[in-house]
């Protein structure tokens, strides 16, 4: 793991602020000499210190440690890259996925044709699903609930409740759900 430096940071904003290591020290709680040690990374101060310090200073502590945030990867699928799967009047297209295990979330495309329908009356699976409708109208059946759903609504619920979403037509249904863990595309 790299040593982090930022007693140059902190020696900079000093004498910006046109302050003397005396004056940070007295007011920081601590000796001019640890300040001086500090700002020449030849000590790493405590939390407690630190904390001190950036308030005298009158900064806030996270800006010592800009562009030290840990750098993600980042995965790209591009449109009509992902992976499909077609199921009578059903189709998924996969567009996005992220963590492992249990935390894993998919993100898909639904297009249900007139008279299609997914899930069943005994369906239901551990999780969450968030669907936005994008075109067209469906009947989502969640337990003993039917909510009628068209173009911008957004639904949100528990998966372990058994639900159906049915498209009565006439118009081709496109969504896009968000599932958490993972079901479909699970590779």
């Amino acid at each position: 793991m790299n040593q982090r430096h930022f007693g140059k940071l902190l020696r900079t904003v000093r004498e910006r602020r046109q302050m003397t290591l005396r004056e940070v020290a007295g007011k920081a709680g601590v000796s001019e000499s640890l300040i001086s040690q500090i700002e020449r990374d030849k000590v790493s101060p405590s939390i407690d210190t630190l904390l001190n310090i950036t308030e005298t200073l009158g900064i806030h502590p996270e800006y010592l440690f800009r562009g030290m945030e840990p750098k993600g990867a980042v995965s790209l699928t591009r449109g009509g890259e992902g992976a499909m799967l077609q199921d009578g009047k059903i189709t998924y297209r996969s567009m996005a996925h992220h963590g492992t295990g249990e935390e894993r979330v998919e993100v898909f495309s639904l297009e249900i044709e007139p008279g299609g329908s997914r899930g069943g009356i005994e369906y239901g699976h551990r999780g969450y699903e968030i669907g936005v409708i994008l075109e067209g109208k469906a009947v989502l059946y969640y337990g003993d609930e039917r909510l009628e759903v068209g173009k911008g609504d957004s639904l949100t619920f528990e998966s372990s409740i058994p639900h159906t979403l049915q498209n009565p037509g006439p118009e081709r249904l496109v969504s896009l759900w968000f599932v958490s863990p993972s079901r479909l595309f699970t590779s």
